[in-house]
């Protein structure tokens, strides 16, 4: 409800304004009707750019919506949404005829050669091992394998979460980017790119958006949510989106809303793919130097300006640990935060006060 002082002058009684132009009665309500059918056939900028066009599919083990507007916003959403399943061919690890995949196999033996699209994600995760020391890892597939994540979890012998940790190395991962190829130094090696690869698609999606004049849109990628530009405009102009951060204990609760008018929202938390065994709470999100779950924050939000360095932020930051991971992100240009430490308390950190709400509305996601 808009408060008093936004509200206007007062209405007055019996009379419709509209247009500059005062028409008293049931003329009033047949010319206002007739009015909004018009504009909203047309597109009208009075009501908003156009109509709402939505496209989903499942993709990197996700469930993704694509909304846009625009002449052109059903064919740009098709586009979009494509872009997830393209890209998930290619990163998969799970997948054996991926890219990544072939990587893996190739352990110890050569370079593979890959698509730009590959290249350009495994470069830029390693770039994020080296500026965190670790911390963030593509070499973490054996200990992912290990924990048996992508089937039913179980906790791992200490025996095994050894013979995982000798082959999680990013510095033993070599790069030709003439050549385009990967190449894993040692046999068992074996990339896995889920730390970043949906924040890469996310990024490809809304470039598909943009490509076809969408200049209004938002993507849902489960933690990964983009917007291309503001909402739409519509009575009161155009608005920035809220994004709701998930409470990390409670599903159907909202932590935080976050408001953007372009640019991500990336989270990374213990409540994702979790099990329990034995009364402890193991999450996916593991520390590549001790193999078991990272256990400093319960879930990490990232908000900055591409999916892809938020999306490897988010889980950099988690495994990192508040100062730590704080004082990297500070590093940065343009990124901010809003965690949840293990005792529920919240943080925030590089975003104006004016774009969170720690006490909840309603959400566009």
């Amino acid at each position: 409800m808009l408060s008093a002082a936004r509200r206007g002058p007062r209405a007055e009684t019996g009379l419709w304004r509209l247009a500059g132009c005062v028409v008293k009665g049931d003329v009033a309500a047949a010319f206002c009707a007739a009015f909004v059918v018009v504009c909203v056939a047309a597109g009208c900028g009075f009501l908003g750019t156009s109509r709402q066009v939505e496209k989903s599919c499942i993709a990197m083990d996700t469930f993704i919506r694509v909304r846009a507007w625009g002449p052109r916003a059903g064919e740009a959403a098709e586009a979009a949404v494509a872009e997830f399943g393209r890209l998930d061919a290619l990163l998969n690890p799970y997948d054996e005829s991926s890219e990544i995949s072939a990587v893996n196999r190739a352990a110890g033996i050569g370079p593979v050669r890959v698509s730009p699209d590959t290249f350009a994600v495994v470069e830029r995760a390693l770039w994020y091992a080296n500026r965190t020391g670790g911390a963030f890892d593509p070499t973490v597939f054996p200990l992912m394998e290990a924990w048996n994540f992508a089937g039913t979890p179980r906790v791992p012998s200490r025996g095994d979460l050894e013979n995982a940790l000798e082959l999680v190395d990013y510095r033993d991962v070599r790069l030709d980017r003439g050549a385009s190829t990967i190449a894993l130094l040692k046999k068992g090696m074996g990339l896995d790119v889920g730390g970043i690869a949906k924040g890469y698609a996310t990024d490809r999606a809304s470039d598909a958006l943009r490509a076809r004049g969408v200049t209004s849109a938002l993507i849902d990628a489960g933690g990964n949510v983009c917007a291309v530009g503001a909402k739409p405009a519509g009575f009161l102009g155009s608005a920035p989106w809220k994004v709701a951060v998930q409470h990390p204990r409670n599903p159907a609760g909202t932590l935080a809303t976050i408001r953007i008018s372009g640019g991500s929202v990336v989270t990374s938390g213990d409540y994702q793919r979790y099990f329990e065994a034995g009364g402890y709470r193991y999450h996916h999100i593991l520390d590549p130097a001790t193999g078991y779950p990272s256990m400093g924050f319960r879930s990490v939000t990232i908000i900055g300006p591409a999916s892809f360095d938020c999306d490897a932020l988010s889980t950099a930051v988690f495994v990192m640990g508040e100062e730590a991971g704080f004082r990297f992100l500070q590093d940065l240009t343009g990124f901010g935060a809003v965690a949840v430490r293990g005792d529920g308390t919240v943080i925030t950190a590089g975003t104006p006060d004016a774009m969170i709400d720690i006490i909840p509305e309603r959400p566009d996601i």
